[in-house]
């Protein structure tokens, strides 16, 4: 009888925990759908007139004092937060509006501060959609700043992205530098093509972002290195190339860094790392040998061609493959003779081998060359 006590005991509490969930559902649903419709509403009457106060901005008009009291005195409430922050983004998706949204956001700048404050303590999932809309509004201020930069200090990655995201948003220079120091300092990782995406969204001046970089290059650890050599690859940024050259050049420029610089130059021209790419290819360790092989692709002269008939020969297999697609992008067919005459099996291998890959021979062809080049 005691055990049948506690058995009833314990499923009444498993039906009232179940009962709770289900209200906690129900309630919860209601609750959301009141919010949705509410703001459905707001939309045409509230949304019109935000947006109606931007176009005025827009179009360099003045904005009474009294309707931008109206607006302020609706933002504390969340539905009409909702609607404001929706118009907002939805402006933003023309970029030529940036501007106009940051000096209509001005007006609200105390507002900010106090949703600031009262985000500060609550979890990363609020922080980062506070996080969000700050890089829709496009101010910039200490208070902003300082919040940014604590958002960074985090173990969540999504909350890191989005305040990096919206520091380079907002275009402060100080901050997007200090922001990037302090990752670097702390190992704080994010995805290196992610990384250069967000660089790549700077509001600010691009050329002084770029050049400050140099400035601080040598305090950055080797990841975050790779990834300003990538933003300037991928940017095609050609005026930082004198300082590029100097760390391809330095003994003491770490590897992967020097790897970075060395596919720099192989979109960004420069006779002069076209010399230091061949000195690599001809004595450097095996990794550097690899990336020069193929970047020397856009430096077609009969120097670098002869440097690439040799590398043909390397002992690794990766070098001599882009050694051999190189000396094909050049399509010259006295190339192909010199290799021939070299009599050296591996060479010929690998030159038909990428001509296979390349569909330029089929696989029928690839292996009658390959059976000449064992009977040789």
């Amino acid at each position: 009888m005691k055990y049948m006590t506690v058995i009833y005991v314990l499923l009444s509490f498993f039906v009232y925990i179940i009962f709770c969930s289900v209200t906690y559902m129900i309630v919860t649903d209601i609750i959301e759908d009141k919010f949705n419709k509410k703001t459905n509403e707001l939309t045409h009457s509230f949304g019109k007139e935000v947006l109606k106060q931007l176009s005025a901005v827009k179009l360099n008009n003045s904005v009474s004092k009294m309707d931008l009291d109206y607006i302020k005195e609706k933002l504390n409430k969340n539905e009409y937060v909702k609607v404001f922050n929706d118009v907002i983004i939805k402006f933003n998706e023309n970029e030529e509006n940036h501007l106009v949204t940051r000096e209509y956001m001005i007006y609200f700048e105390e507002i900010i501060l106090l949703k600031i404050k009262k985000v500060e303590r609550k979890d990363d999932t609020i922080k980062s959609y506070m996080v969000f809309v700050l890089g829709e509004y496009r101010i910039s201020n200490y208070e902003i700043s300082e919040f940014l930069i604590r958002s960074l200090k985090t173990k969540s990655m999504y909350l890191r992205v989005a305040s990096l995201k919206t520091v380079a948003k907002i275009g402060n220079l100080n901050t997007l530098l200090n922001a990037i120091k302090y990752l670097s300092k702390e190992d704080k990782y994010i995805h290196n093509k992610v990384f250069v995406d967000i660089l790549s969204q700077f509001s600010g001046d691009k050329v002084l972002l770029n050049t400050s970089f140099m400035e601080c290059f040598d305090e950055l650890k080797e990841d975050f290195q790779k990834v300003i050599v990538e933003n300037y690859t991928k940017n095609k940024v050609t005026y930082v190339k004198d300082q590029m050259l100097r760390l391809l050049k330095d003994s003491n420029t770490k590897k992967e860094t020097k790897i970075s610089i060395i596919r720099y130059f192989g979109s960004i021209k420069s006779q002069f790392a076209k010399d230091e790419m061949i000195k690599l290819l001809n004595k450097g360790e095996w990794e550097y040998r690899v990336v020069c092989a193929y970047a020397l692709k856009n430096y077609k002269d009969e120097e670098t061609t002869n440097a690439l008939i040799e590398s043909i020969s390397d002992k690794n297999w990766h070098v001599r493959y882009n050694s051999a697609t190189t000396l094909l992008k050049f399509n010259e067919s006295y190339i192909i003779s010199k290799v021939l005459e070299k009599n050296d099996k591996y060479s010929r291998d690998i030159l038909f081998y990428v001509m296979f890959d390349n569909n330029e021979i089929s696989y029928e062809e690839y292996l009658e060359k390959s059976r000449k080049v064992e009977v040789v």
